[in-house]
């Protein structure tokens, strides 16, 4: 154990339990981490701590020595030294496992040993060979030339999970330790596996033997001539001090007892710190209130500059904000002006493209309506021809179906003939010659009469349904006929109102009122008479659609924005009072307006500010008017909410620009649009309640917010157009319905006359039956039965069937010779229809993208224009930008060198005033101050928390303060730095004084706690070493058919070892009884058992055999490499100056033997190579 923090390190790592394994200081470390207990269980430790003082630590023993374990991280591969000692230079290339060192006295094998201890960390005290490190530097050789300097180097393993830093030093590190005598470097290098140096820090090689576990110190790791010498002949306390020495039992107990001085110290430096902090209160008040007065002028002094630095730095601060904002700006703009020159790029090439693309797209539409025309015409002509062959085979139909109703009649009556023919015969076969005969074919035609009457009531609810439908189907007929003769009606008045006013606009020629009506005209009329003679107390503005014109560049949403408007808005006039809104409304009564000509009242004011559009490429209602009225645009803002009526090219387009959506995932609209007409027709889209919705517009313009009269005339004309289509549609529908009406009359008759023939016909067969009854009571007997009349009617029935049946195959033959032919003309027909439409679709298409196309074309060229405009406007407001950033730079840098100046003027002053402290005479002028440029480029400007007026105010105040307290300025009996001094000296003793009667009450108190604490686990951690090394002395003891055990006298201090032979009690006797070679042999048991807890990866026996005879040190040398060899994953080096001529080396075991000294006979020449 090379001390707690060694083992603690070791235990904690649980990468590789080989070599960290359960080790006895990792238990005192396990006991060390349960120091924090509560106050009950402590009680009870107090308690019993006599009892279990003592008590081993129970910890199962676990195999640390498994074969085939790979060597340890620490093993030594090379010793290298250079006069060192007595060797010139020297090499040892040692084997990993076992290594045995021999050679005569002063041929230097301990000093390989040295080397070792050195190299790796310990004092020249340590190798028992010198004071000083010095002495260790080989002295004068033959030729009388004495080295400056020695090196060493020692290579360890630094390979597997235990590795330190393996990616620093790979898998080997080299120590290199360096003695000079000239004042050179003198200390220690750690060189990687490639020779490289990496570090020279004692802390970084202190961290390596600790993670690696080399402990040089301990004697169980390396022991020397002299710790062999007293080990194999020392007594058992001698024994004892060893194994606490050994598991650094001795080193832990000086440090508890050092710490109990320590202790003892506390409680009197206490006691006397108590005592004496009254007085030094006093004392330090006193003394600081005549350092205050001294301290009053240079504090305020002190102050001016601290403020003046301030100031300056608040300043930059606000020059270097205005400075990063600017420079933020430039870069915006930058990106903004790349951004639109790409977009420009952009829009040139598409304005640069094919002049072609139009050519193609006229004569695709060309195309296109040629083949619909071309289609269409051929759908006429085949649907002539299919008329033509119908209206024969119509008819034919119609005969053919009447042939087969009456087949099926005739095939009921025939099979109705036959059955009373049968009956009637089988019922005279069965009565021939009796009376009774004639009765019973009335009988017979009784009961056929009764079927019949039943079969007729059986029909009459049919018949009733199917007058009820027709009955139905002829009032719907007539309703929607009526429907259609009022929308006939309206579409011919509004036909009338729109050839009206198309008359008016052509007759009044340039009378632009005109065009919003004869009524709007004449009211027009009437209120500028009425305002000539001053009966409007307010203006009086109207129609509204006489102030609304087009902006330039804004044609194509003329359409869009009169139905964004609407009619009933164009043709109104606005007032400002209600007197003049009763004057009008009169005037309106007049002239007999209804929904026209009507009336808004606003407040009279100055013209709305209203907001644009809320992106490019989206228009409102009110950027594409120029409205010349402020009272007709206020009026509309209010009204119409021109503002929040937006305008798109295309549906997609509108809602790609404007469509957004919140926090919670709804669609909304940017900006204040509140819905949005798009191009062609008007059609419009709106988001309510985050769902959107479009509306489709039917409704073509009327074409009143046109430029000229002319376009006025040309928008009612094509009105007129429309109207009269409209009436020739409606027309034709009525016409169609009164058809439809004929024939579900007609249809309604044919039930009604079926229902008529049905009464009529059970009315028939009631009579019948009442007239066979009477004649069945009123005839004879004696009548005879004839069958001559069925037997007639059957073969009337059957020649009448023949007949139809011819008739029917000739119509079935001549509609199956023309049905190949019909076939033909309505596939031709259904493919002409579909020609037709899917080229009329083509052609919509087509005319859609021409139209698209055109207005792109415009639209780029406009928008070319206007980002070249834009971008030069952006590039002249950056060059503007860009100059006045660079002159913000070049005053934020001269403000800062400035600002940087006072600063270090302010530090000078500070080190002033603490030199003036300390009683020093300094005198300096700021002038006298002249800073380099490296320490003001190391000063970094401080954040401040206020702004440059609230310093500038606050510098004026102390200035102020400064000059007066300067002007009342007295003389003092002493100077301020001796008032200083004393005031300072007092305060230390003062603080110093409070802060040892603060914390050494706290520290005593947890010492005495701790110290007692660990004085117990101090006890049980001997208790487990004890029972550790008693285990594995007696293993080792058992290779050689021995037994044996440790005592331990704790209260003598003592260790005993009782060893027998061959394993009976009987023999077991004192090592002092025991030969020289066994008490060596058992000596050499005892440490390797004491070493067993050491698990370091290496250790080193020097003259191990020396009181060995020959056959005993045979014997134990075999038991070495027998124990060494089990352990293959430690390294074991054994130095003797004895032969080992009897020992084989192997891959497992090297033998080194150094040559004789040469003593008195070394040639000149300088140093010689040994290699082993």
């Amino acid at each position: 154990m090379a001390g707690t923090k060694r083992h603690s390190k070791s235990v904690s790592s649980d990468e590789s339990p080989s070599k960290r394994g359960r080790s006895g200081g990792a238990v005192l470390e396990e006991m060390d981490g349960n120091a924090e207990r509560t106050p009950s269980r402590q009680r009870d430790e107090e308690q019993h701590d006599g009892a279990e003082a003592d008590a081993p630590v129970s910890s199962p023993l676990r195999a640390l020595n498994q074969p085939g374990k790979p060597a340890e991280c620490g093993v030594i591969k090379k010793v290298y030294v250079e006069n060192f000692m007595c060797h010139p230079k020297l090499t040892v290339d040692l084997n990993q496992n076992i290594n045995f060192i021999h050679g005569q006295n002063g041929s230097g094998k301990s000093a390989i040993l040295a080397a070792i201890q050195i190299c790796l960390g310990a004092g020249a005290r340590r190798t028992n060979r010198a004071r000083n490190l010095k002495e260790l530097v080989r002295k004068e050789t033959s030729s009388g030339a004495a080295p400056n300097s020695a090196k060493i180097r020692v290579t360890v393993l630094n390979d597997g999970s235990d590795a330190f830093k393996s990616e620093v030093y790979g898998k080997e590190i080299t120590v290199e330790r360096v003695i000079s005598l000239t004042g050179g470097f003198n200390g220690y290098k750690l060189l990687d596996e490639k020779g490289t140096e990496k570090s020279r820090d004692k802390r970084e090689l202190d961290e390596m033997l600790d993670a690696l576990n080399i402990q040089v110190d301990n004697p169980v790791a390396v022991l020397d001539q002299e710790e062999a010498k007293k080990f194999l002949m020392g007594k058992p306390q001698d024994k004892y001090k060893f194994f606490l020495k050994a598991s650094e039992l001795e080193r832990v107990n000086r440090v508890y007892s050092n710490t109990a001085e320590t202790l003892g110290e506390l409680r009197e430096a206490h006691d006397k710190v108590v005592q004496s902090l009254e007085t030094g209160v006093r004392r330090v008040e006193n003394l600081k209130e005549k350092y205050q007065e001294h301290c009053k002028l240079q504090d305020l002094e002190y102050k001016v500059q601290d403020c003046e630095e301030k100031y300056a730095w608040a300043i930059w601060h606000e020059i270097n904000a205005k400075h990063e904002q600017m420079t933020a700006n430039v870069e915006a703009y930058q990106k903004k002006l790349a951004a639109k020159q790409e977009e420009l790029r952009l829009t040139e090439e598409a304005a640069n493209g094919t002049t072609d693309e139009r050519d193609e797209k006229t004569k695709h539409i060309r195309d296109l309506s040629a083949e619909a025309g071309e289609q269409a015409d051929k759908k006429k002509k085949l649907q002539a021809q299919l008329k033509e062959i119908l209206a024969p085979l119509k008819a034919r139909e119609r005969e053919l179906q009447s042939i087969e109703k009456r087949e099926k009649q005739t095939k009921r009556a025939l099979a109705k003939e036959r059955e009373q023919l049968k009956k009637l015969r089988d019922e005279i076969l069965r009565n021939a010659g009796s009376h009774e005969s004639e009765q019973a074919q009335k009988t017979e035609m009784l009961q056929k009469s009764e079927t019949e009457l039943s079969e007729l009531k059986e029909k009459v609810d049919g018949l009733k349904q199917s007058l009820s439908d027709a009955a139905r189907a002829s009032e719907d007929t007539e309703s929607r006929l009526l429907a259609a003769k009022n929308e006939f009606k309206h579409a011919k008045g509004q036909l009338n109102q729109v050839q009206r006013t198309f008359e008016n606009l052509q007759s009044s020629g340039t009378d632009l009122m005109a065009r919003f009506g004869g009524r709007v005209a004449k009211i027009h009329r009437m209120v500028v008479d009425a305002q000539r003679r001053g009966k409007f107390q307010g203006p009086v503005e109207g129609p509204i659609g006489a102030y609304l014109k087009i902006n330039p560049g804004k044609e194509m949403y003329k359409d869009v924005v009169e139905t964004a408007l609407g009619v009933q808005i164009l043709d109104r006039f606005v007032v400002t009072n209600d007197r003049d809104r009763k004057i009008l409304n009169e005037l309106r009564r007049k002239e007999g307006c209804g929904n026209d000509c009507g009336i808004y009242q606003v407040k009279q004011g100055a013209r709305y500010n209203i907001p644009g559009p809320p992106v490019d490429g989206i228009e409102t209602v009110g950027t594409v008017l120029s409205i010349s009225n402020d009272l007709v645009f206020n009026c509309l803002v209010d009204q119409a909410k021109i503002e929040k009526n937006g305008l798109g090219k295309s549906k997609e387009e509108s809602q790609e620009k404007l469509l957004t959506r919140d926090a919670s995932g709804r669609l909304r609209v940017r900006g204040k649009i509140s819905q949005v007409h798009f191009l062609p027709r008007g059609d419009t889209w709106s988001v309510r309640g985050g769902q959107l919705s479009v509306m489709s517009n039917d409704r073509k313009p009327r074409g009143l917010l046109s430029k000229d009269m002319g376009d006025a005339i040309a928008a009612a004309k094509d009105e007129v157009e429309h109207c009269h289509a409209a009436v020739s549609n409606a027309e034709t529908k009525v016409d169609k319905l009164e058809g439809e009406h004929i024939q579900k009359r007609r249809e309604w008759n044919t039930a009604r006359r079926a229902r008529k023939a049905n009464d009529d016909e059970m009315d028939a067969l009631i009579e019948r039956i009442d007239q066979i009854r009477t004649e069945m009571e009123n005839d004879a007997p004696d009548a005879t039965a004839d069958t001559s009349v069925q037997e007639g009617e059957v073969q009337q029935l059957e020649e009448e069937l023949e007949k139809l049946a011819r008739q029917r195959e000739t119509f079935q033959k001549d509609h199956d010779q023309r049905q190949p032919e019909l076939d033909t003309l309505r596939s031709e027909i259904d493919d002409a229809t579909t020609r037709t439409e899917k080229a009329i679709e083509e052609l919509q298409a087509a005319e859609t993208e021409m139209t698209q196309y055109v207005e792109t074309q415009t639209q780029n060229a406009d928008a070319l224009q206007k980002k070249r405009d834009r971008i030069h406007k952006y590039e002249q407001k950056l060059q503007d930008q860009e100059e006045e950033c660079a002159e913000i730079s070049e005053e934020a840098s001269t403000r800062l060198a400035m600002a940087r100046k006072l600063h270090h003027f302010l530090h000078v002053f500070e080190n002033n005033r603490e030199s003036c402290a300390k009683g020093d005479s300094v005198e300096f002028e700021r002038n006298n101050i002249d800073p380099t440029e490296e320490q003001l480029e190391n000063i970094q400007p401080p954040p401040m928390d206020k702004g440059v007026k609230q310093y500038e105010t606050r510098l004026s105040r102390i200035k102020k303060r400064f000059e007066e307290e300067k002007a009342r300025a007295v003389t003092f009996d002493e100077t301020k730095e001796e008032a200083y001094q004393a005031y300072r000296q007092a305060q230390d003793e003062m603080k110093e004084k409070t802060d040892s009667c603060a914390s050494l009450g706290e520290k005593k108190d947890a010492l005495e706690k701790d110290l007692k604490s660990r004085r117990k686990r101090w006890k049980q951690f001997r208790a487990y070493l004890k029972q550790t090394t008693a285990i594995k002395f007696s293993e080792l003891l058992g290779l050689n058919y021995y037994s044996g055990d440790l005592e331990f006298d704790d209260q003598t201090e003592s260790l005993d070892l009782k060893v027998s032979k061959g394993g009976t009690q009987s023999q077991t006797k004192d090592v002092k009884a025991l030969s020289g070679g066994e008490r060596s042999y058992t000596t050499m048991c005892l440490l390797l058992a004491m070493g067993e807890t050491l698990e370091t990866p290496f250790r080193i026996l020097d003259e191990f055999d020396v009181f060995l005879d020959p056959q005993v040190r045979k014997k134990t040398i075999q038991s070495l490499i027998h124990v060494a060899k089990r352990m293959e994953h430690r390294q074991f080096i054994f130095i003797t100056p004895q032969d080992l001529t009897g020992i084989k080396p192997d891959p497992r075991l090297k033998i080194f033997k150094l040559r004789p000294p040469e003593r008195h006979s070394q040639q000149a020449g300088g140093l010689t190579q040994q290699t082993l």
